[in-house]
C-alpha cells in the first residue's frame, strides 16, 4: 500500500514537472530587411527594414503561430519549451528563409526563471529572385539555434553551411548583374553613336538576363524609334532615287522617240522638182551642143577661121606622103 502511494506520488510529480517544463517559452527577437537593386549601367544596392513580413512558427506541418514585422522591421516570437520548431520568414515576391530552434535540454533553473529566456538573431535579408539563379539551397535551414552549456547558441555546422549557401547565391547574382550592366553600357555607347541596331541588340540581351528592368526598357524604346526614323529616311531616299531613275528613263525614251520621228520625217520627204521653160531648154541643148573637148574646139576654131577666108583645098597626094613620112613610131629613126 505504501509502495503504491509512493509510485502515485512520483507519477503526479513527473506529470506536474512536465507541464511546468512545457509552460515556459523562449522569446525570440529579430528584424527583417529587404535588399533592392537599381540597375542601369551600374548596380546600386539598397537595404532597408520592412514591415509586413510574415513570420510563421511551425512544428512539423502544423502552423503554431504567425506574426508580422512592424514599421521598423522588428518582430517577436514566443517559442514553446521542450520542442523542435521551424521558423519561416517570407515577404511578397521574395524567396522565403527558414531556420530551426530547439528548446529541448534546457535546465530547470533556466526554464523556471521568472523572466523568460530570450534570444536575438541578426536580421533576415529578403530579396527578389533573379532569373537563372539556383535558389534550391534556401529550402534548407540557414540557421539552427539550441541550448548549449550556459545558453542558447547557433549550431556551427548548420549555420556555417547556411552562410555558404547564401554567399554562393549572392556571388551568382552579382555575376548576373555585372553581365546586365555590361550590356546596358554597350547599348548606351551604341545609342550615342546612333548605331540603333547594335543598341537594340545590347538592351535586348540585358532584358533577357534580368527582365522587367526599367532602364533597358526605356533605352530600347529609343533605339527602336531611331531604327524607325532611319528606315523612314532610307525609304524616302529610295523613293526619291527611284523617281529620279524613272524620270531619266522617261526622258531617254522621249529622246529616242523624237530621234526616230525626225529620221522618219527625213526619210519620207519627197524629191525636189525643177520647172524649166522652153527657152532655157533650148539654151541648155545649145550649151550641151557647144560643149566639146579642147582638141575638137581647136579644130573647129581653125576650120571656122579658114572658112571665113577661103575654102580649104583638098590635100594633095604629096602632102599625104609627107605626113606619112613624119608619122613614125617613137624610138625608130629614118634608115
Amino acid at each position: 500500500m505504501i509502495i503504491q502511494r509512493l509510485l502515485l506520488s512520483i507519477l503526479l510529480f513527473t506529470s506536474a514537472f512536465s507541464v511546468l517544463a512545457q509552460d515556459w517559452t523562449l522569446k525570440l527577437k529579430s528584424t527583417v530587411q529587404l535588399r533592392t537593386w537599381t540597375l542601369t549601367t551600374m548596380a546600386d544596392k539598397k537595404e532597408r527594414n520592412i514591415d509586413g513580413a510574415k513570420i510563421s512558427l511551425m512544428q512539423g506541418d502544423k502552423v503554431l503561430s504567425e506574426v508580422q514585422s512592424d514599421t521598423e522591421g522588428n518582430f517577436e516570437l514566443e517559442i514553446p519549451g521542450n520542442g523542435n520548431f521551424q521558423i519561416y520568414v517570407s515577404y511578397p515576391g521574395c524567396n522565403a528563409k527558414k531556420f530551426y530552434v530547439s528548446t529541448k535540454n534546457v535546465p530547470a533553473e533556466v526554464s523556471g526563471q521568472k523572466d523568460k529566456p530570450n534570444i536575438i538573431i541578426g536580421g533576415f535579408m529578403m530579396s527578389k529572385p533573379f532569373k537563372g539563379i539556383d535558389y534550391l539551397g534556401l529550402q534548407q535551414p540557414l540557421l539552427a539555434v539550441e541550448y548549449k552549456n550556459t545558453g542558447f547558441d547557433k549550431d556551427k555546422e548548420i549555420s556555417d553551411k547556411g552562410v555558404q549557401i547564401v554567399q554562393n547565391i549572392m556571388d551568382a547574382e552579382m555575376t548576373l548583374i555585372n553581365k546586365f550592366c555590361f550590356h546596358t553600357k554597350a547599348g548606351d555607347n551604341a545609342l550615342n553613336k546612333k548605331n540603333y541596331k547594335l543598341a537594340k541588340e545590347c538592351y535586348t540581351k540585358a532584358l533577357e538576363l534580368i527582365p522587367n528592368e526599367d532602364y533597358p526598357k526605356i533605352k530600347l524604346a529609343r533605339a527602336e524609334d531611331g531604327i524607325k526614323e532611319e528606315q523612314a529616311k532610307n525609304e524616302a531616299l529610295a523613293q526619291e532615287k527611284a523617281a529620279q531613275i524613272e524620270a531619266q528613263k522617261i526622258a531617254n525614251q522621249k529622246a529616242i522617240e523624237e530621234k526616230k520621228k525626225t529620221e522618219n520625217a527625213s526619210f519620207n520627204k519627197p524629191a525636189k522638182t525643177t520647172t524649166v521653160s522652153p527657152a532655157s531648154t533650148s539654151n541648155k541643148q545649145s550649151s550641151q551642143t557647144n560643149s566639146v573637148t579642147p582638141a575638137s574646139t581647136a579644130t573647129a576654131a581653125s576650120s571656122s577661121s579658114a572658112g571665113s577666108q577661103t575654102a580649104t583645098a583638098p590635100a594633095s597626094s604629096d602632102d599625104k606622103k609627107t605626113k606619112t613620112k613624119h608619122t613614125i613610131k617613137p624610138g625608130i629613126g629614118p634608115k
